[in-house]
């Protein structure tokens, strides 16, 4: 699963700890219990799951039959225990000989003990066969549920029918029944009943289709290899099919029609796919291990799941051309795919040890991009996600291998994807890429189709290194914190010795940390490897000159808080000779805390020359324009680079710098900058025009309107909601209506404000309804208090227009919000 720098993940993630979580299952933990929280305890392993499915689409019920193949683990059973969350059990029988027997159960609302016909041993298979009917959406609060039924009346303009899962950490048991932990490892069979026009998507192969009466059609898949039931997946709309493949294996993409005329830009939008396998499985040294590999585009999906052999995403991902020119480096699709090995061939046996497959997914980010688009594009990626880390100091005391969370959605944070990434980055530099690779593919054919701990991956690289690894094991993924370094140097007189004086600073206990140290002279460099065990290291290098520059963790690898004495001459030489994106971003980083000196405006000015967009970008947001001097020196190169970049992102960025001047002398540029074919650069011209005057952005955002995706979008409606009357109410309600859940939290706000200046009272109800299903539909019980707020200032606003009809349904809202509230789940 995707999370860490996607704003939807963020948001759903807050919503997730605000709300109450009710665990079921193996072992029923109270979710509130902060205890330790280790594997589950395997009272049974199911070996096989077959169901038949189908739906009442208005009522949104899922109707379902499941066969279970199951086998006691260590000792006799006499009764089954599975998760079920919210089902009605219609029928339940146990196999008994050649037929099925009614079986006696009890079942609540998290699943069903069953009493089985007798006492079964570990070695004997006994097969369950259950008749049942879902309706989480009316059981459930949405994120306990993994069914979701899209527009399921189609009444919803703009919006597609569709049904999709999504089922981590624990809850596929919401659409079939099964012990829902991620250390059972089951082969999986269904078949989905839908109407002829939809089409069907499942883990495995597409083995049958069966036409039948009333329009309808039987679609059935196959896994014949077995993987843990949070990966269990269906999705059903009306989808296009563009497919490659990868040696005589599948590799398909499904997108709504709609986008799926250009298949070039298809492709653009799940990028290097089939490249991206073929490279993984040379790297690893295990070839992609499953039947195929499919990436979806669904309606209201929160970021992207990584379900066996078939990847699910949100329709943000899915773009048109002029959007997909927007896009830098987005490892998305890389992400889930390199989850096909880490999570879903080798699996967490517990959310405590989720670093075995999210930390692993973030490390491929990193490996993809040095291998695909180079040093640059890594070293930006591994800083983004290293300074997100340390901007969030609530998570610094948390260990990466955590058995003390209150529910396992707690795991996945900032912790388990970007460190550990960068954890994993960090021991694949000490170790070297041979020895790190080979102990990955010792780590992944040993546990081959079975769940592991951390201890597993330690005992393969340790195998393949030969070393004792305990101690990165312990200080990284059982420890918490990071060391925070204070550099110093001092130089002899005569250039023959050079100190360094590193000092850990950190109030928690000192690191152990191996450092390379790289020394730059006029005539090339020396590399050191040094280890830095005590709260003062002094390092002393015999030199025959004074180093130009000493640069401490050369390889910017170390997760740590770094204070560096650097002068501004040595970043300079840092700026123009050391190799690495990070060694030229701490440069520009340094220069920008002194713009007055003349070697910082050297170092800011080669930066907006840079051959990286990312180093670009962050010269312009530094340049301090209040300063005299420094508008004189950099606003000519930020001119030409708002006209002709060849990156959006730095067009975009130097729009937006000049539209904070409030110039009217730019008004010509950014007018004839509308007409961009990129959203953003189009977005950026609109917003620096608003920056000027209001009402020519608000008359321009008409003009743009009809087409208007991402930044552009984004700027109109706000232009709208500051100087929209009822006119512009269908360009903002459509955008709220048609949102992800998650651009309706955020945008709720606006559309209150909106709502009260408009007078038409049929639009008013409308966007009243839309605010109230937020929580009514979404059952997001966390954001209610806030809701109502919003509403009751739209009834002051509303009483002074006297509009009893939106009153009234201000009012019905207001006792339908507070009804759920009294509804404890």
């Amino acid at each position: 699963m995707k999370n860490g720098h996607s704003l939807i993940k963020s948001l759903l993630f807050l919503l997730l700890l605000l709300s109450f979580f009710k665990s079921s299952g193996q072992d029923r933990n109270s979710a509130l219990d902060k205890s330790y929280k280790g594997a589950s305890q395997k009272t049974h392993n199911i070996i096989s799951t077959k169901l038949d499915i189908g739906f009442v689409m208005d009522r949104q019920i899922l109707v379902g039959k499941a066969w279970l193949t199951i086998q006691p683990y260590s000792k006799s059973e006499n009764y089954l225990d599975l998760d079920g969350k919210g089902m009605v059990f219609k029928k339940v029988s146990i196999r008994s000989g050649k037929k099925y027997i009614p079986a006696n159960y009890v079942a609540d609302d998290r699943g069903i003990k069953i009493d089985l016909d007798k006492s079964y041993g570990p070695t004997e298979q006994y097969k369950i066969y259950i008749e049942y009917e879902t309706k989480p959406a009316s059981s459930l609060v949405s994120w306990q549920s993994a069914l979701h039924f899209i527009n399921p009346k189609g009444d919803q303009k703009d919006t597609p029918t569709q049904i999709w899962t999504s089922g981590q950490p624990e809850n596929n048991s919401s659409w079939f029944p099964t012990i829902d932990k991620p250390n059972q490892k089951i082969r999986q069979e269904i078949s989905i009943t839908v109407p002829v026009k939809f089409s069907t998507l499942s883990n495995g192969k597409l083995i049958s289709k069966q036409i039948l009466p009333q329009g309808l059609r039987k679609d059935t898949w196959k896994m014949n290899l077995p993987h843990a039931p949070y990966l269990f997946m269906f999705a059903v709309g009306e989808f296009n099919i563009v497919k490659d493949h990868w040696k005589k294996k599948e590799v398909s993409y499904y997108v709504e029609p709609q986008f799926s005329q250009d298949e070039k830009a298809v492709r653009n939008a799940f990028p290097n796919t089939v490249e991206a396998i073929n490279y993984f499985s040379k790297l690893l040294g295990v070839p992609y291990p499953w039947d195929k590999y499919s990436q979806i585009k669904l309606r209201e999906f929160s970021g992207a799941m990584e379900h066996t052999t078939a990847t699910s995403f949100n329709e943000d991902k899915q773009s048109s051309a002029r959007e997909l020119m927007d896009k830098n480096y987005e490892p998305g699709n890389i992400h889930e795919l390199f989850h096909q090995w880490f999570g879903n061939y080798v699996t967490a046996e517990s959310w405590a040890n989720i670093c075995l497959n999210e930390s692993f997914a973030d490390l491929s980010e990193i490996i993809w991009a040095e291998h695909k688009f180079g040093n640059d594009v890594a070293g930006d990626h591994l800083l983004k996600g290293m300074r997100g880390y340390l901007s969030n100091q609530d998570g610094w005391d948390k260990t990466l291998v955590r058995f003390d969370y209150e529910n396992p959605q707690e795991v996945f944070d900032g912790i388990s994807y970007q460190k550990g990434g960068r954890i994993l980055n960090m021991l694949r530099k000490y170790l070297g890429d041979v020895i790190f690779y080979k102990g990955l593919n010792l780590y992944l054919t040993r546990n081959a189709n079975q769940s592991a701990e951390v201890h597993d991956l330690r005992l393969a690289l340790e195998a393949t290194s030969g070393m004792d690894l305990n101690w990165f094991f312990n200080q990284w993924f059982f420890g918490s914190g990071h060391p925070e370094l204070d550099i110093q140097y001092e130089y002899g007189r005569s250039g023959k010795q050079s100190i360094v004086i590193i000092k850990q600073t950190q109030k928690s206990k000192l690191f152990k940390i191996p450092i390379k140290i790289d020394l730059y002279f006029s005539d090339g460099k020396t590399t050191n490897q040094i280890w830095l065990t005590k709260a003062i290291d002094t390092i002393k290098f015999n030199t025959h000159n004074t180093p130009l520059l000493i640069n401490v963790d050369a390889e910017k690898v170390l997760i740590a808080k770094k204070t560096d004495h650097k002068t501004l001459a040595q970043y300079a030489y840092q700026y123009a000779n050391a190799p690495l994106f990070q060694d030229r971003y701490e440069a520009v980083e340094a220069a920008t805390e002194n713009q007055g000196d003349q070697i910082s405006r050297k170092i800011l000015s080669a930066a907006l020359h840079d051959k990286f967009y990312s180093i670009r970008i962050y010269a312009i947001n530094s340049i301090n324009f209040t300063d005299t001097i420094s508008l004189k020196t950099f606003l000519p190169d930020i001119i030409v680079i708002a006209q002709s970049d060849l990156n959006n992102s730095t067009r975009a960025a130097a729009i937006n710098k000049l539209g904070k001047l409030k110039n009217k002398k730019y008004l010509g540029l950014f007018t004839s900058l509308l007409a961009d074919e990129s959203y953003l650069v189009s977005g950026e011209a609109l917003n620096a025009i608003g920056e000027i005057d209001l009402q020519q952005q608000f008359q321009w955002a008409k003009t743009l309107q009809a087409d208007s995706k991402g930044k552009l979008k984004q700027v109109i409606i706000q232009s709208y909601i500051t100087m929209g009357q009822d006119a512009e109410w269908e360009y903002v309600y459509a955008a709220y209506s048609n949102g992800s859940s998650p651009f309706q939290y955020a945008f709720t706000r606006q559309l209150a404000d909106f709502i009260k200046k408009i007078e038409n009272s049929a639009y008013s109800q409308d966007g009243i309804r839309a605010i109230k299903e937020i929580v009514t539909i979404q059952k997001n019980r966390s954001i209610a208090p806030r809701v109502i707020m919003f509403l009751n200032e739209i009834k002051q606003s509303k009483e002074k227009l006297n509009d009893t009809a939106s009153i009234k349904v201000i009012e019905e809202s207001i006792m339908e919000i507070s009804r759920l509230e009294s509804n404890k789940y």
